[in-house]
C-alpha cells in the first residue's frame, strides 16, 4: 500500500494531468502545480488524501513519465474468495501475526514450536499446524512484501478434472453443435434423447462400458451452458437478434474522460415550423448533433432543412470545436455557460454516405482525429447521442407536433397547427441543449452531464483548436470541374469573374477546365483552383452580388426550378419554337427564286423602301386617312410678292 507525505517531490496524477507538490499554505491547505500549464491547484490535505484513497488521484514516484500507464494491476481481491478459503486465510494470519508480534524470525524453530499450542488454544484450532508449515507461511508472507494474498490456498486456482469418458464428452459436444446450437432450435430434451441413442451405439461397439454411458440431463445442461451466452443465442436465433438482445459492444470501453470520443448523428425533428417572414409552414427541420461520450454533454449542433448530409455534419463540427462565446454572445436567454470546445481524439459515426465520403475523411485527417464506424443496426454503439434524441420527444412543444400514426386516433394536421417561427425554434433548441439537458441526473452515474464534463476538463490537457477555418470550409464546400472562358465561370446560370482570374488566364490559356468549389450556404463567391499549382486557390466574386449575397445552393436551385416550371406553364418553349418557324416561313416566302440582271440599287431607290413602310404598310395609312373626320378648310387668299430692284454698289478705294 502506497504511503503519501506532503513534501517536495510528491506528484499526483488527476486523469492525464500531472500535479507536483508546490507548497503548503495555512489552515491545512496544500498547493500543487500543473506540469504542462503551470496552473496551480489548491486543496485541503483531507481532500487530497480522500482523492488518493478513492482512486481519483494516483501517487507517482520520482522520475515519472506522463505516458506511463495509470497504475499497475492491483493484488487479488480477497473478498471474492469463498468463505471457507477466507476462514483458512484468517487462521494462517493468526499464526503469522502472533510470531511477528513476538519478534520471532522465520528461522527460529524452537520458539515457533513453543508458540504454536498457545495460538491454537487462543483461536480454538483443533488441528494446529506443524512448525515447518508455520515457517513456510512466514517465509511466503515476508517475501511477498507482507501481502496476505500469498497465504491463500492454491487449491482455489485448481482446475477440476472431468469425470466423464473422453469419448462421451466429445459425443455430447458434437451432438450439441449439430442439433442444439442451430436455427432449428431443438430442445435439450430432444438432444438428450439423441445423445443416449448414440451412447448405446458406442456401448454395442465396445468403445465404452455401460456405466460410462450413463449421462444425466443436468450434465448435458451444464455442457450447453459452457458456451458463451452471446454465441449460443447467435447460433440459435441469428447475429442481429443476439446483438439486439445483449445490447452491448464486446471489449473494454476505453472512454474515461471528456474530449476523448464525440458521437455524431442526424435526426428529423417531430415539429413543423413556420417562416419568420411569410408565416408559411416550412416543414420538419433536421438536427445534426455532436455529443461527448463520457459525459453525454452536447458540444455542437446544427439545424437546417438540407437533410442529413456532409454540409450539416461539418457545420455541427465547427460549432463543436470552436469556443462557444462566438455563438452565445447574443443569446441573453441562456442562464448557464456552454462548455466544450476543442478537437477530440475520436469521432464515432454510423454508416451514412456522408461519413464515408472522401471529404469527411479529409476533415478527420486535418483534425488529427480517428474515425470509428459503428456496426450496422447497433444504435447502442453510440448510446450517448441516441439517448439525447430520445429526450427530445419529451420537449413540451405541442404546436406543430408530428405524431406517430395510430389506428382509430385522429391528430390535427401539423402544417395547419404549426405556429412556431424558425428563429424561435432554434432559440428553443439551444436553450434546451445548454440549460436543460446537461442538468438532468444520470440514473446510472448519479451525476449531471454539466458536472461530469466540467470536472473532466480540469483533468485533461489543454484543448486544441484549428489555426484557420479556411481549409475546413474548403473541404466542406461543394465542388465541380468547370470551364473558364472569356465570360469567366458559369455555375448553374450564375457568372463569376474578377481581374485576378484574367491574370490566371494569361498564365494558363484563354480557355481551360479546373476545379471550382463553393459554399452551399452562400453563393456570393467561388474558389477556383490553379490548374498548374493545385495548392493555390483564387476567390472569385459573383457578377451579380445583389442576387447571390446570402443565397444558398438549395434556394438557387428552387428558384431555377420554379422559373422553369413557370415557363413550362406559359408554354414559353412552344412560343419560341413557333416564332422561329414563322421566321423561317417568312424567309422562304420572300426569297427571290428567279434572279435576273437588274440594277438593284436603282430599283430600291425607285421603290423608296424603308423600315417605316415595312412596319406600317401604305394601305393601312390610306385606310386611316379615308376614315379621318372631315375638318373645315380655311382658304387663304394668294399673296403676291412685288419684285424689288437690286441695288447697285460701286467700288471705291481709300487713299
Amino acid at each position: 500500500m502506497a504511503l503519501i507525505s506532503f513534501h517536495t517531490g510528491l506528484t499526483l496524477r488527476y486523469g492525464d494531468r500531472i500535479y507536483q507538490f508546490l507548497r503548503q499554505l495555512d489552515k491545512d491547505q496544500v498547493q500543487f502545480e500543473d506540469q504542462l500549464t503551470r496552473h496551480t491547484k489548491t486543496l485541503t490535505i483531507a481532500q487530497a488524501v480522500h482523492d488518493v484513497q478513492e482512486g481519483k488521484a494516483l501517487v507517482l514516484r520520482e522520475g515519472f513519465d506522463s505516458k506511463l500507464p495509470e497504475s499497475v494491476e492491483p493484488p487479488s481481491n480477497l473478498t471474492d474468495l469463498p468463505m471457507h478459503y477466507q476462514d483458512n486465510l484468517g487462521k494462517k494470519m493468526e499464526y503469522v501475526s502472533w510470531m511477528r508480534r513476538l519478534k520471532i524470525g522465520r528461522g527460529e524453530k524452537k520458539r515457533i514450536t513453543e508458540q504454536i499450542p498457545l495460538v491454537a488454544e487462543k483461536i480454538k484450532d483443533a488441528a494446529p499446524p506443524s512448525f515447518n508449515t508455520v515457517m513456510r507461511w512466514m517465509r511466503l508472507y515476508e517475501l511477498s512484501g507482507l501481502n496476505p494474498a500469498s497465504l491463500v490456498s492454491r487449491y482455489v486456482y485448481r482446475v477440476k478434472s472431468r469425470l466423464l469418458h473422453p469419448q462421451v464428452d466429445e459425443l455430447i459436444y458434437r451432438c450439441l453443435h449439430t442439433h442444439y446450437f442451430t436455427r432449428a432450435r431443438n430442445s435439450l430434451e430432444n438432444v438428450g434423447s439423441i445423445i443416449r441413442i448414440e451412447l448405446k451405439k458406442l456401448v454395442n461397439q465396445g468403445k465404452i462400458t455401460e456405466q460410462e454411458s450413463k449421462v444425466s440431463a443436468s450434465t448435458i445442461s451444464r455442457r450447453s451452458k459452457e458456451v458463451e451466452p452471446f454465441f449460443a443465442t447467435k447460433a440459435r436465433y441469428g447475429e442481429l437478434y443476439a446483438r439486439a438482445l445483449y445490447r452491448t459492444p464486446f471489449g473494454e470501453n476505453p472512454v474515461c474522460r471528456a474530449l476523448q470520443r464525440y458521437e455524431i448523428d442526424h435526426t428529423t425533428l417531430n415539429w413543423v415550423v413556420i417562416c419568420d417572414r411569410t408565416g408559411l409552414p416550412l416543414g420538419r427541420p433536421t438536427l445534426t448533433i455532436v455529443v461527448d461520450r463520457y459525459s453525454s454533454y452536447i458540444v455542437g449542433l446544427h439545424i437546417s432543412f438540407d437533410g442529413p448530409g456532409l454540409s450539416s455534419t461539418l457545420k455541427a463540427l465547427k460549432v463543436a470545436i470552436q469556443p462557444k462565446e462566438l455563438f452565445t454572445n447574443n443569446a441573453s436567454y441562456l442562464t448557464n455557460p456552454w462548455l466544450g470546445c476543442g478537437i477530440p481524439e475520436e469521432f464515432a459515426v454510423d454508416n451514412g454516405l456522408e461519413f464515408h465520403s472522401p471529404q469527411f475523411r479529409q476533415v478527420a485527417w486535418e483534425l488529427q482525429a480517428t474515425l470509428e464506424y459503428c456496426r450496422v443496426r447497433t444504435p447502442w454503439s453510440k448510446a450517448a447521442v441516441e439517448r439525447v434524441f430520445r429526450e427530445l420527444d419529451f420537449l413540451h412543444l405541442p404546436s406543430g407536433r408530428v405524431h406517430k400514426p395510430i389506428a382509430n386516433v385522429r391528430y390535427p394536421d401539423p402544417r395547419k397547427d404549426a405556429g412556431i417561427p424558425f428563429s424561435v425554434f432554434c432559440e428553443t433548441i439551444l436553450k434546451w441543449a445548454v440549460d436543460i439537458h446537461p442538468f438532468h441526473i444520470n440514473k446510472h452515474k448519479l451525476s449531471r452531464s454539466f458536472d461530469l464534463f466540467g470536472e473532466s476538463l480540469d483533468q485533461i490537457p489543454p484543448p486544441k483548436f484549428l489555426g484557420s477555418l479556411e481549409t475546413l470550409d474548403r473541404i466542406a464546400a461543394m465542388s465541380k470541374v468547370l470551364m473558364v472562358n472569356s465570360g469567366g465561370i458559369e455555375l448553374a446560370g450564375l457568372s463569376y469573374s474578377c481581374p485576378e482570374l484574367f491574370r490566371m488566364k494569361k498564365e494558363v490559356g484563354p480557355k481551360f477546365k479546373t476545379l471550382v468549389k463553393w459554399d452551399p450556404d452562400d453563393l456570393v463567391m467561388v474558389h477556383v483552383q490553379h490548374p498548374l499549382d493545385h495548392s493555390q486557390w483564387l476567390a472569385v466574386p459573383s457578377r451579380n452580388p445583389h442576387y447571390t449575397n446570402q443565397l444558398s445552393w438549395v434556394q438557387h436551385r428552387n428558384i431555377r426550378a420554379y422559373a422553369r416550371e413557370h415557363l413550362k406553364n406559359i408554354r414559353g418553349q412552344e412560343q419560341l419554337d413557333r416564332a422561329r418557324s414563322e421566321l423561317e416561313d417568312l424567309w422562304h416566302s420572300r426569297m427571290i427564286k428567279d434572279h435576273k440582271k437588274l440594277d438593284y440599287k436603282k430599283a430600291v431607290q425607285v421603290q423608296a423602301l424603308s423600315s417605316g413602310k415595312i412596319w406600317v404598310p401604305d394601305n393601312e395609312i390610306v385606310t386611316k386617312v379615308e376614315h379621318r373626320p372631315i375638318e373645315p378648310i380655311l382658304i387663304v387668299p394668294e399673296t403676291k410678292i412685288m419684285p424689288i430692284a437690286i441695288p447697285d454698289f460701286e467700288s471705291f478705294s481709300l487713299h
